[in-house]
């Protein structure tokens, strides 16, 4: 599996350390594409009503699931990246952590699949088609092998389904909480400097 896992990386990797115009579309998915899921969770979370923060709750519950398993992963089982090896071509610097899950697809196929258990198709299906060419843009640009992808979206299944599960044994509870913390830290210090202008 190594071997062909490798092999599928060399087609999909840069060819060369020459940057054109597909380097730059990769570098762009590889390194900004991956904010906007703090920045549509943020939307949801400060605009929508309480059935929507009950969901933007489920949403973060999948992240820190997957995300704790990433990096649980990493701590038993530290894979190399490509340019440790060395193979491939290797076009922006990265710091020599475990390589196997990549948090980049994890993140995505996360969002992407709780959205989709949500029954958002539109978002999935549109999260989803970023989280593949993000996917793409770390293996090109020479961070991660494909297996790393497969292995994010493996996890990012399980840790989505789990989320969905937890939401049913203690989401309501878990959104009063969340509520209440939110008008503490939020809503009332906002209203309150609001009713100081207004005076």
């Amino acid at each position: 599996m190594n071997q062909a896992d490798q092999a599928v990386f060399l087609l999909l990797n840069a060819g060369s350390e020459t940057w054109g115009l597909t380097a730059y579309i990769a570098y762009f998915f590889a390194k900004y594409v991956i904010f906007l899921i703090p920045v549509h969770l943020a939307v949801l979370w400060f605009v929508g009503n309480r059935s929507v923060r009950r969901q933007a709750l489920i949403l973060l519950s999948a992240l820190i699931i997957a995300i704790g398993t990433s990096y649980l992963i990493g701590a038993i089982y530290d894979s190399p990246r490509p340019f440790l090896i060395p193979i491939g071509n290797t076009l922006i610097e990265h710091r020599s952590s475990p390589s196997f899950p990549s948090n980049h697809g994890l993140v995505m196929f996360t969002y992407a699949i709780t959205m989709a258990l949500l029954a958002h198709w539109k978002h999935a299906l549109a999260i989803g088609l970023a989280g593949i060419l993000v996917a793409w843009s770390r293996i090109y640009m020479g961070v991660h092998f494909p297996l790393d992808m497969i292995g994010g979206a493996i996890i990012a299944a399980g840790a989505s389904y789990l989320a969905m599960r937890l939401d049913k044994i203690a989401g309501r509870p878990a959104i009063d909480l969340a509520d209440a913390v939110y008008r503490l830290l939020a809503v009332e210090p906002a209203s309150r400097l609001a009713e100081r202008f207004r005076k």
